[in-house]
């Protein structure tokens, strides 16, 4: 699944462009406020109705006019998702000018982003880690949606039993949360096993630079947020600290990705350049892992050379032309000579206003 074509209009800086774009890796490049970034928050909320820049959809629209349109052609079948937004009225979105609602969006046009956010990973919340393995799960597994539904929906009524302090009421939720913690453990594991294997694959050949060299020896584990091998002796021994607590402090919404070297934690020996060298290739690996199990994607990696230095730079850029999918990037310089392999698929676009 790939856009074919975006068209831009009233959007943010653009008037009316529109975009021609290829399955493999589309590159634009240009000055600050150019509209780079733009352009690729278009393609991310083509695939979700949200932006990855403002939560105030009006901001979108370019000054000076009273709407907005995004629309994008899609595979080779020629599927159209358009969104639009008029100052006056709600986000619309209509696939082949049928109306939509954002949730179908995800499974039309899976998006994976790799934007400022994601460059922080390692130095991230445990939440932030979390929700990222979670929304990409998500569009995998059904199995992993409905446990994960039943499990907060079961946390919920747990915690709410524990702020009345009523205990055996609390008690009687500790079966469907351990149920629930079980598949998503599960399933957390199976996947985080194959996104290690892609990761460890991309940087096995890049012996050339030595922190790429030092990420194949990375530790990557799950702290699957509780200690016993079900959750209910977890829930069951923690009753009286959750009571005097008001919350339930142990299971799968306390879990993490753990990424260390022996006893170091990753983050602590990491330059930001490097975290977000990191956090690109960890972020094509998820992409990659995603097309292994049959959730073909776009990938788009807003200002890559921006903190990152010439040769780990060089390494990601070799990296990237791995990538299986359609990637959509973009950087302030020209990364590429002006003649390319005929035989790498990518095309350039220079953007102006």
């Amino acid at each position: 699944m790939a856009i074919k074509k975006l068209s831009l209009k009233n959007f943010r800086c653009f008037q009316n462009t529109s975009y021609d774009l290829c399955d493999g890796l589309n590159f634009f490049h240009g000055t600050n406020g150019a509209g780079k970034t733009s352009i690729l928050e278009a393609v991310y909320i083509l695939g979700s109705g949200n932006s990855f820049r403002t939560t105030k959809s009006n901001n979108l629209i370019k000054l000076g006019s009273d709407s907005f349109k995004i629309s994008a052609e899609i595979g080779d079948s020629g599927q159209k998702i358009t969104i639009s937004k008029t100052k006056s009225k709600n986000l619309s979105i209509k696939v082949n000018e049928k109306n939509k609602i954002k949730r179908e969006l995800v499974s039309l046009l899976p998006i994976n982003a790799i934007d400022s956010k994601m460059f922080f990973y390692l130095s991230s919340a445990p939440d932030y880690r979390r929700k990222s393995l979670d929304r990409s799960l998500f569009l995998v597994s059904n199995t992993y949606q409905k446990s994960w539904f039943s499990y907060y929906s079961a946390l919920r009524q747990r915690n709410s039993s524990l702020k009345r302090n009523s205990p055996q009421e609390a008690i009687s939720w500790n079966m469907p949360l351990s149920d629930a913690a079980s598949v998503i453990q599960n399933e957390r594991s199976y996947f985080l096993n194959k996104i290690k294997v892609n990761f460890f694959n991309l940087v096995k050949d890049q012996l050339h630079d030595g922190f790429a060299e030092r990420l194949t020896i990375m530790n990557i584990s799950l702290e699957k947020g509780f200690s016993n091998e079900v959750l209910l002796d977890d829930l069951e021994a923690s009753l009286a600290q959750d009571l005097f607590k008001k919350t339930t402090q142990c299971g799968p919404h306390k879990a993490d990705l753990v990424f260390n070297f022996d006893s170091s934690i990753a983050k602590d020996l990491f330059s930001r350049g490097e975290e977000k060298a990191f956090s690109i290739i960890w972020g094509l690996a998820i992409s990659m892992t995603l097309i292994d199990l049959g959730i073909d994607n776009v990938t788009v990696l807003d200002d890559l050379s921006s903190e990152i230095d010439e040769a780990h730079l060089e390494t990601l850029l070799t990296i990237i032309k791995k990538a299986p999918n359609q990637f959509i990037f973009s950087n302030i310089s020209d990364l590429f000579n002006s003649k390319i392999d005929e035989n790498f698929n990518i095309k350039k676009f220079h953007v102006e206003h």
